[in-house]
């Protein structure tokens, strides 16, 4: 493996390419200024941001550094500026995203794997005409994962969205596998994490009840017949 890209968030205006080598070293160098050249043609504002791995931290704090470990050249394409800790960057408001800047950052990327795959061809558009991105399957996989339960507790080997991927992958390509891993496989860089099922389908029960104003005139009511009784029994007296 020469390269390795993994994707945390493309779906906002500004990205920013997170690696572990310093960007000047020759190995990484060609692949961040191909990412840099194609964002710059298709009006993307990228940036390129070094940190060092944290050796005596358990948990990877973005997804190259687990590649960067077994020494393999490896970025992470985010558009958060600092790492977010394990399990807290995901939200439900995450359907709210621009299909169109996800159409935009998805031609970028591909446009810059193209380049390193084909070096010759820097300088020119290499998808174009019908090799452009496919709006309509953009806009359809987003309206079907926006409805479908993405956390790993709830993922099983039959949910829909690994059901429908496998398909997609059938489909468009000719060699891909499917293999099932623990978050954490070393048990030496951190612990590993164990979820249980729960069922994906559940009984919720609603009960309509009377408003607060129904209660608040009946503690009125009360006190009042009471403080009445009260004053009737003691001028009895």
């Amino acid at each position: 493996m020469e390269f390795a890209l993994c994707l945390d968030e493309i779906g906002s205006e500004d990205l920013y390419l997170h690696v572990s080598r310093p960007p000047n070293k020759p190995d990484i160098a060609p692949y961040l200024q191909t990412f840099l050249d194609s964002a710059e043609d298709l009006g993307i504002n990228l940036d390129v941001r070094h940190a060092r791995i944290n050796v005596s931290d358990p948990i990877s704090n973005w997804q190259h550094e687990l590649f960067s470990k077994k020494r393999i050249v490896a970025a992470t394409l985010s558009s958060r500026t600092e790492s977010v800790r394990l399990f807290h960057g995901s939200s439900m408001f995450d359907n709210t995203v621009d299909n169109e800047v996800v159409i935009r950052n998805i031609h970028m990327v591909a446009e810059a794997l193209c380049k390193i795959i084909y070096p010759h061809s820097n300088g020119l558009q290499v998808l174009k005409g019908s090799q452009v991105v496919n709006k309509n399957f953009v806009d359809m996989w987003m309206a079907f994962l926006s409805k479908q339960t993405r956390v790993a507790p709830y993922l099983t080997k039959d949910s829909d969205v690994i059901v429908q991927i496998q398909k997609v992958m059938s489909q468009y390509t000719s060699d891909w596998k499917r293999s099932s891993f623990t978050l954490n496989d070393d048990p030496e860089e951190g612990a590993q994490f164990t979820f249980y099922q729960h069922p994906i389908t559940s009984t919720v029960s609603v009960h309509l009840v009377k408003p607060i104003t129904f209660d608040l005139y009946l503690s009125i009511s009360i006190v009042a017949y009471l403080a009445v009784f009260h004053y009737a029994v003691k001028s009895r007296d």
